[in-house]
């Protein structure tokens, strides 16, 4: 009785004698090539997500600072009575604010849209500051509402302040992701 290894080496010819049929490199490197393809595609899908999110992610942060920060156009006007701290102090902080929408306005952002949104937004004035205007109006020498004033100035500050960082992160991340996607699609072809 033969083993198998007698059996293999007896039908070496048979065995070894067989070659791919005719193209089937060409359908291999068909194949691979679709492969390929559909990789760049989730590539590409992937990048189009991260985007909408930190779209979706601005848009959040601007639909929620919304009636955090209405500036209207009474907050624009000086009050008449107003102490001369207070003036000063919304000088500072309306030109704080200033430079930083001026940051915003920099910014390159995928839809010019948003950020048009996103400044209309951080504009709007809320109605806990229209209210001290009026506290103010009726009480000039009320250091409460001189006080609470001055911290919807330095809140109002920090918000935007952290709306900025938050933009350039996004930014930056969806600039790096862009460029790896670059990289990695030259490295295919």
């Amino acid at each position: 009785m033969k083993t198998l290894e007698d059996w293999v080496s007896d039908h070496r010819e048979y065995l070894d004698g067989e070659e791919p049929g005719e193209g089937h490199l060409e359908k291999f490197r068909h194949k691979l090539h679709a492969q390929q393809g559909m990789i760049r595609q989730r590539e590409r899908m992937r990048l189009v997500f991260r985007v909408a999110a930190a779209v979706v992610v601005t848009a959040g942060l601007a639909w929620g600072l919304f009636y955090f920060t209405q500036l209207s156009r009474q907050a624009k006007e000086p009050i008449a009575g107003m102490p001369k701290e207070l003036k000063e102090a919304e000088l500072f902080y309306s030109q704080q604010l200033q430079s930083r929408y001026d940051a915003i306005r920099n910014l390159h952002f995928p839809d010019e849209a948003v950020k048009t949104k996103l400044l209309h937004d951080l504009n709007q004035t809320d109605d806990s500051f229209t209210r001290l205007q009026e506290d103010l109006k009726a009480d000039p020498e009320n250091e409460m509402t001189f006080d609470a004033m001055i911290k919807y100035y330095q809140t109002r500050l920090d918000v935007v302040n952290n709306v900025i960082s938050n933009l350039r992160q996004v930014l930056i991340n969806n600039h790096h992701q862009t460029l790896k996607a670059e990289k990695s699609h030259e490295t295919i072809v």
